[in-house]
């Protein structure tokens, strides 16, 4: 099982809607490394603020002591944290436009929707996940799909 999910804020930042829920399982350990973006944030507000308007945010790990936000495009299901220090919370980010079924990620910047899911081969005729196997129609779209 990925997580306990506790929603912890709604945001609006123009047409991209977002909620962003805390991943217990995952406390004081954060990445850094192929972040979209790290930033001084006062709040975890004001970073999911700066996530809403990052087309390549998925997650974002926010440090209560430090206020350090880092908006990352990987939502580190099946990522291991190597990084531990006292403080740091990861939320993971759902599209709340209905652009993507219920409980899809959306990465805005390749428009593409997402889920984790049991394995499909890829002759099936159907999704488990009331979803379509998914087109990959860019070389951004594979870079992006086995990073």
């Amino acid at each position: 099982m990925v997580s306990l999910l506790l929603m912890v804020q709604q945001m609006v930042m123009g047409n991209n809607k977002i909620s962003a829920q805390s991943r217990h399982d995952l406390s004081n350990k954060y990445e850094d490394e192929n972040a979209a973006a790290i930033i001084f944030a006062t709040s975890v507000i004001e970073c999911t603020l700066v996530c809403a308007s990052n087309t390549q945010c998925v997650s974002l790990f926010y440090n209560t002591i430090t206020k350090s936000c880092i908006i990352h495009p990987d939502p580190f299901f099946y990522t291991i944290l190597t990084k531990t220090a006292p403080g740091w919370k990861i939320y993971a980010t759902q599209d709340r436009t209905s652009r993507c079924p219920i409980d899809f990620y959306f990465y805005i910047e390749l428009d593409l929707c997402f889920i984790f899911g049991p394995s499909t081969r890829a002759g099936d005729s159907s999704c488990p996940v009331h979803g379509e196997l998914v087109r990959i129609d860019s070389q951004a779209k594979q870079n992006y799909i086995l990073t």
